[in-house]
């Protein structure tokens, strides 16, 4: 079974079993998450392969 971002975000106890938080916290912290990684990606890529 595959589900998407689109479909997950609109099952509220789902989203939040999974990810042990609200819709709206998560994406509140996804900017940082993509700041982190991509200053993480570059200094990392070779040995993550």
């Amino acid at each position: 079974m595959k589900i998407t971002y689109a479909e997950l975000r609109r099952k509220p106890r789902t989203w939040s079993s999974l990810t042990g938080l609200r819709v709206q916290a998560f994406e509140a912290l996804l900017p940082s998450f993509a700041t982190a990684w991509n200053t993480f990606l570059p200094t990392h890529w070779e040995k993550l392969q």
